[in-house]
Parts: structure tokens; sequence; C-alpha cells
């Protein structure tokens, strides 16, 4: 289900070449975004945002999926990050946490730099009454 459209959002991709090997050949897989706070709510939507979104990667190693920016207005915690969980079939993988900040609409997951995993800090969303 996608985001209402008021929700700030990061189209997150593997890039323009997708996941290879050196010889050219695509990684076949999944790659695996878990925000590391175990719920993030905003008070216009409620709960809007746990557990894991899976990346399958396509036949040309790619992939593209729209996740919740990691400081989006109006949601609690903000400053969150997502852990990322490279499952590949036909390579080793790999974990490592990254933010998603609204400021960057799209991002390629390969130029992301791996940070300190953060449940953000949470903030007072007042009443959606």
């Amino acid at each position: 289900m996608p985001f209402p459209p008021s929700v700030q959002t990061v189209t997150v991709t593997a890039g323009a070449t997708g996941y290879r090997h050196p010889d050219g050949t695509p990684y076949s897989g999944v790659v695996r975004f878990t925000p590391t706070p175990a719920r993030v709510v905003s008070a216009e939507y409620d709960t809007i945002l746990v557990g894991t979104v899976n990346a399958s990667l396509g036949a040309s190693g790619g992939f593209s999926v729209a996740l919740l920016a990691t400081d989006a207005a109006d949601f609690s915690p903000t400053g969150w990050t997502y852990r990322v969980d490279e499952e590949f079939t036909n390579a080793p993988g790999r974990s490592y946490c990254v933010r998603l900040p609204a400021a960057q609409p799209a991002v390629a997951l390969p130029d992301l730099e791996a940070v300190t995993p953060s449940e953000g800090t949470p903030s007072d969303l007042g009443s959606s009454a």
C-alpha cells in the first residue's frame, strides 16, 4: 500500500547499473529495509510504519522502493535509521544502517554511507483532533 501523498518518502534504488559482479553478471536476492524503532507514528495517520520492506532484485540486479523518510515531518520519532540486510543468492551479503532524509527524495543505496543505528528522538505530535 503506498503512502498518502503528503507523506515525505525517499525512493531508494540499486543505482544505474544495479548490483553486479565484476564480470557484469547481476546479483539475485533481496534487500530488506527494517526501521530501527519498533514503530513510527503520525498524529494525522496514526501508526504508519512497522515491520520490514523487502525489495527483490530484478533480472538486471536492480530494485526501486519508496520508503518513509527518517526525518519525515509530523512523524515520531525523528532521526532514526533503517537496518539494511542485503541477502543475495549468488554473492555474500551484509548488514548496515542508513538514514534517508527527506531532503534527498531519491538515492542509490550503493552511494549511501553506513551510519550508527538509531531509534531516533521522540517528538511531540500534538493532537490529531
